[in-house]
Order: C-alpha cells, then sequence, then structure tokens
C-alpha cells in the first residue's frame, strides 16, 4: 500500500503545470485608393510576443 503512495506521490512531482495559447487574427481591408496602411501592435503584456505580419494581393474581392 505505501509503495502505491509512494509512486502516486512520485507521478504527481513530474505532472507540468497547464498552460495556454490563445491566438487573434487582425484582418484589414484597404482601399483601391490608399497607397499605404498602417496599424499599431502594443504588448500590454509583461511577456515578450511574437507577431507575424503578412499581406497578400488579390486580383478582386468577393468570390471569385
Amino acid at each position: 500500500m505505501m509503495q502505491k503512495i509512494l509512486a502516486i506521490g512520485l507521478c504527481g512531482l513530474c505532472v507540468q503545470p497547464a498552460s495556454a495559447v490563445y491566438f487573434d487574427s487582425i484582418i484589414y481591408d484597404m482601399d483601391a485608393s490608399k497607397d499605404f496602411i498602417s496599424r499599431p501592435l502594443v504588448n500590454d503584456t509583461k511577456s515578450t510576443n511574437l507577431y507575424t505580419i503578412s499581406a497578400y494581393k488579390i486580383s478582386r474581392p468577393g468570390n471569385g
């Protein structure tokens, strides 16, 4: 019985704490008359965040 309790206790020491990650996307459209668009991104946490920015040119909007 003591061996089982000891084994369960040792397994409890090896368990990693849970972590969570939140992903959010910001999507903007740019008017055809504009040559430039900007958007400030503010890190409002104490940790460092990694941002990936992608831009795509499309031939025409909508389904087509």
